[in-house]
């Protein structure tokens, strides 16, 4: 590593003092100027110029520590386990798609089921499976692009869990039969979405480094 960035980096590491995400605000910091500076050498400029370059659009260490100072740790465990239990919802209910999927199938082999009813669950599963995939890749990372996706996928399944369970609540009241394990699984959809935006919404307000990106806390 460059001299000078080694140095800039501890006096970052100086600054931001006790903060609670003081590590990890340090290595993303050097992956962002390592950056800057490639795209500073590939631009003709040399090591020094780079470094000074890269260094000059961040600012003082002091400067950029203080960006941070306002991120206490309540607020860094509170989007933590936020996240842990978005991971944790989205995982049960990719699960639990992929089953009522292969059951559906089972029953269609079985004479059970008729085509046009099966296809739309197994439509319906891949749906949840799908928004569980890009849970995992974007709650993983804040700066993840897939962010926006993240959240159209959780208004998704707010809005399709909610009206599952109004369907299965007229159904059961209808027939006097209730099946409460839609109702379990409905809700789980419904919590997954909702923490899915809460979770952007919290790391929307989160502080950003210079280059634009929020820090992972």
């Amino acid at each position: 590593m460059n001299a000078r960035l080694a140095m800039y980096l501890e006096a970052l590491r100086r600054a931001l003092g006790s903060h609670p995400s003081a590590d990890r605000i340090v290595a993303e910091a050097e992956d962002h100027l390592l950056e800057s500076m490639r795209q500073l050498h590939q631009a003709g400029h040399d090591d020094d110029g780079a470094v000074t370059e890269a260094v000059a659009r961040w600012g003082a260490p002091e400067v950029v520590a203080n960006r941070f100072a306002a991120v206490s740790l309540p607020p860094a465990l509170w989007l933590r386990g936020t996240r842990l239990l978005l991971l944790l919802f989205a995982g049960v209910n990719a699960a639990l798609a992929s089953f009522a999927a292969l059951f559906q199938v089972f029953r269609l082999g079985q004479g059970e089921e008729a085509w046009p009813w099966v296809l739309s669950q197994m439509g319906f599963s891949g749906v949840i499976v799908a928004i569980a995939a890009v849970t995992l890749v974007a709650a993983r990372r804040s700066r993840s692009r897939l962010t926006a996706w993240l959240l159209l996928g959780g208004i998704t399944l707010v809005a399709l869990g909610s009206m599952a369970g109004v369907r299965a609540y007229h159904v059961g009241e209808t027939s006097g039969d209730f099946e409460y394990y839609l109702f379990l699984v409905t809700a789980s959809q419904v919590a997954q979405g909702g923490l899915a935006i809460l979770w952007v919404w919290g790391s929307s307000r989160t502080p950003r480094l210079p280059l634009g990106h929020p820090i992972d806390l």
